[in-house]
């Protein structure tokens, strides 16, 4: 569901970014992650419910010292609305 509210943002606001469905996060795919994150400037998390994700993320991005800036800006939750 997170990855549908990403891709409406992208189209409804004119947003030029790329989007990593990551969508089994256990095991955690460190090689295709860190294959976008260095093409990034600027990692945003968007998941729903528990911050599965964004901890994993935090932990790979530190262990691999990559200096990527991350940020999570917005919960959705679970009935589709952004909190």
């Amino acid at each position: 569901m997170a990855f549908t509210y990403a891709l409406e943002a992208i189209k409804n606001y004119g947003v030029r970014a790329s989007i990593l469905n990551v969508a089994t996060p256990v095991p955690l795919p460190r090689k295709v992650i860190m294959d976008a994150v260095t093409k990034a400037d600027r990692v945003i998390v968007i998941e729903e419910g528990d911050p599965v994700l964004e901890n994993q993320l935090k932990a790979l991005l530190y262990d691999e010292a990559s200096g990527c800036r991350y940020s999570v800006r917005r919960r959705i939750s679970s009935i589709g609305l952004v909190s």
